[in-house]
C-alpha cells in the first residue's frame, strides 16, 4: 500500500471516532434536555403548589407560650430566725437531705450557736450584776422611807417635847423671879436689904423672861421651819431612791430580756419542721443559671432567709416567665394548657392566678420579663416542684373566621394587600386584592373583609404583587414628598441639607467657562502632552 492510501485510510478511521463521540454527546444533550425540561417544570410545578394556600373558615386561637417550673401555690417557708452576727450570717452545720418527707419536730438543719452560748454566759455576769444593784436601790429607797417616819415620829416629836420642856421650865423661873422681886422690894422698902440687892433681883426677873421667850422661839421655829426643811430633804432622798431603784429595775429587766433574747436565739439555731411534707431547698438561680443562694453545709444564710419549702403537693402551680411584647396579652382567668417534660402525653388544665406588675431584677441582660402564676386545676399525684413545664395561655378565641398564613399579606402603609390566584382562559392569573385584617397569632391572621372562602392566595405575595406607586390621597403624597426631599425649589447637598436654588449654578444664558488650556487653540484640537488626571469625586458646584 502507498504512502497516500494509508494516510486515506488514517483519516477515515479518525473521522469515524469522532462522528461516533459527537452521536454520544448529542444523545446526552437531548436527555439532559428532556430532564432538566420536564422534571424542572414538574418540580416547579411542586414548589409553586407548595406556596399557596386555600383560604378556609376555622377557629382562630391565639397561644402564648412559655418555659416555667412546678411550685406549690400554697408553700410554707421555713426562714432562719438567727440574728446575723457578722456580715456573713451564721454558718449551717447540719442539714438535712433534700426530698426527705418529714413529721412535725424534725429537725431540718443545725447553726453555728457558738457565739451566742459565749454571748449567753456574759449576758448571766450582767444580769447578776443589775439584779445586786437593784436590791442596794431598793434598800435606799425603803431607808429614805424609814428616815421620814423616823424624823416625824421620832426626832421632831422628841424635840418639840424637850422645847416645851424648857418653855415649862422659863415659866416658872419667871413666876419665881417675879415673886422674888415682889419680895425684895418690901425688904428693900423697910431698910433690910441694899439697892444693889434689889437691882439684882430685878435682873433674875428680865432673865428668866428672855429665856421663856427664847425657848417660845425655838418652839415656833421647830414647827414652822425646822420641819418643814427636814421633810423636804427626806422627801427628796426618797424620790432620788425611788429613781433610782426604778432605773435599776428596768436595767435589770433589760438585762434579762436580752438573757432570754439570746437563750431564743440558742433554740432558733435549731430548725424543726413545723408540719409534715417534703423538703426541698431554697436554692436562687440567677439568669445565667448560676446559684446565687445555695443552702449547703458551710454555707452562711441570713436573719429571714428562706431556707426550706415544705409545699403542698394538693395545691401546684407554674410559675412562666413572659416576655414585656406579650405580657400585656396575658390576664387573671384566662385558661391554659400545660405539659410537664416528665408527662408529655398528659396534658393539665390550668388557669391563669396571677401577673406580676413588675419585672424580674436582672442586671445581666436589658430583656424585661416578668413572671406569670397558672394553677393547676386537676389533683396529680406525683408532681414535685421544681419541674419543668410548658404553659400554653389562650389569650384569644374565635369560632368559624376566615384565615390565611401571614406570609401571604403584605403591607403598604395603611394599607393590607394579598395575591389571590384565579384561572382566565386555562391559565393561572394573579392579581393584587386589598384586604382587611383582624388579630392574628404569629402564625395565622384574620380576615374581616376581601377574601371569600375557597379563594387561593400565594404565600410569596412579592414576587406577583405590582404595589401602587403611590398613596391613594394625592395630599398626603405630597406631604411625603416634601418629607423626604425638603421644601419646594431646594436641592439637597451631600449630607441631605438642603440648599438655597442657584448656588453653584450657572446663570440662564451664560457660556461655560473656558479653561486656560482651550484658549488660544482651535475648536477639537489636544494640547500636546500627556492627558492631565480627572480629579476624584463630584466636580466642585
Amino acid at each position: 500500500m502507498s504512502r497516500s492510501a494509508r494516510w486515506i485510510n488514517t483519516a477515515f478511521s479518525r473521522l469515524r471516532i469522532s462522528w461516533f463521540w459527537l452521536l454520544v454527546l448529542l444523545v446526552a444533550a437531548a436527555g439532559g434536555s428532556w430532564f432538566f425540561f420536564f422534571r424542572g417544570e414538574q418540580k416547579v410545578a411542586e414548589v409553586q403548589s407548595e406556596f399557596e394556600y386555600v383560604v378556609r373558615r376555622s377557629d382562630f386561637i391565639h397561644e402564648v407560650t412559655e418555659l416555667g417550673e412546678l411550685r406549690s401555690s400554697q408553700n410554707i417557708e421555713i426562714r432562719c430566725e438567727v440574728e446575723s452576727r457578722g456580715g456573713q450570717g451564721v454558718a449551717i452545720l447540719e442539714l438535712i437531705p433534700e426530698g426527705t418527707y418529714v413529721k412535725p419536730g424534725t429537725v431540718l438543719a443545725k447553726l453555728d450557736s457558738s457565739a451566742l452560748e459565749e454571748e449567753y454566759q456574759q449576758q448571766q455576769i450582767l444580769v447578776s450584776a443589775s439584779e445586786a444593784r437593784v436590791t442596794q436601790a431598793r434598800n435606799e429607797y425603803e431607808t429614805a422611807l424609814i428616815a421620814k417616819q423616823e424624823y416625824l415620829e421620832g426626832t421632831y416629836k422628841q424635840e418639840e417635847q424637850q422645847i416645851r420642856s424648857e418653855i415649862l421650865v422659863a415659866e416658872e423661873n419667871l413666876r419665881r423671879a417675879e415673886e422674888y422681886l415682889k419680895y425684895s422690894q418690901r425688904l428693900a422698902a423697910r431698910g433690910y436689904i441694899t439697892p444693889a440687892q434689889l437691882e439684882a433681883d430685878r435682873f433674875a426677873v428680865e432673865k428668866a423672861r428672855t429665856e421663856l421667850e427664847t425657848a417660845r422661839v425655838k418652839l415656833f421655829v421647830l414647827q414652822n421651819y425646822t420641819k418643814a426643811k427636814m421633810l423636804k430633804q427626806l422627801e427628796a432622798e426618797i424620790q432620788s431612791a425611788q429613781a433610782r431603784l426604778k432605773s435599776e429595775t428596768r436595767t435589770y429587766q433589760l438585762d434579762l430580756e436580752r438573757l432570754k433574747h439570746i437563750e431564743q436565739q440558742i433554740k432558733n439555731c435549731t430548725i424543726v419542721a413545723p408540719t409534715a411534707g417534703e423538703v426541698v431547698y431554697a436554692n436562687d438561680r440567677n439568669p445565667r443559671g448560676s446559684e446565687e443562694v445555695a443552702i449547703i453545709e458551710g454555707a452562711f444564710v441570713r436573719e429571714r432567709q428562706v431556707m426550706f419549702h415544705l409545699p403542698d403537693p394538693k395545691n401546684m402551680e407554674v410559675r412562666a416567665r413572659i416576655n414585656e411584647t406579650r405580657i400585656a396579652l396575658v390576664r387573671e382567668g384566662m385558661p391554659a394548657t400545660i405539659r410537664l417534660d416528665a408527662r408529655r402525653n398528659r396534658p393539665l388544665r390550668g388557669t391563669v392566678s396571677r401577673v406580676e406588675r413588675y419585672p424580674i431584677p436582672n442586671r445581666w441582660s436589658s430583656i424585661k420579663n416578668y413572671y406569670c402564676y397558672v394553677k393547676i386545676e386537676e389533683t396529680v399525684p406525683g408532681l414535685r416542684p421544681g419541674m419543668s413545664a410548658e404553659v400554653r395561655i389562650r389569650v384569644r378565641e374565635e369560632p368559624n373566621v376566615l384565615q390565611i398564613p401571614l406570609y401571604a399579606v403584605v403591607a403598604f402603609g395603611k394599607k393590607h394587600y394579598c395575591v389571590v390566584k384565579t384561572q382566565e382562559g386555562g391559565r393561572a392569573v394573579y392579581k393584587r386584592r386589598e384586604i382587611t385584617l383582624g388579630p392574628n397569632n404569629d402564625r395565622f391572621v384574620i380576615v374581616r373583609s376581601g377574601l371569600k372562602e375557597g379563594e387561593v392566595v400565594v404565600l410569596n405575595p412579592r414576587q406577583y404583587l405590582d404595589l401602587p406607586k403611590t398613596t391613594e390621597d394625592p395630599k398626603e403624597y405630597a406631604k411625603q414628598r416634601r418629607g423626604r426631599r425638603g421644601p419646594p425649589g431646594a436641592r439637597r447637598g451631600k449630607e441631605g441639607a438642603s440648599r438655597p436654588p442657584g448656588r453653584g449654578r450657572r446663570p440662564p444664558g451664560a457660556a461655560a467657562p473656558r479653561g486656560p488650556s482651550r484658549q488660544g487653540r482651535p475648536p477639537g484640537q489636544r494640547p500636546a502632552g500627556p492627558r492631565p488626571k480627572r480629579p476624584a469625586g463630584p466636580p466642585a458646584g
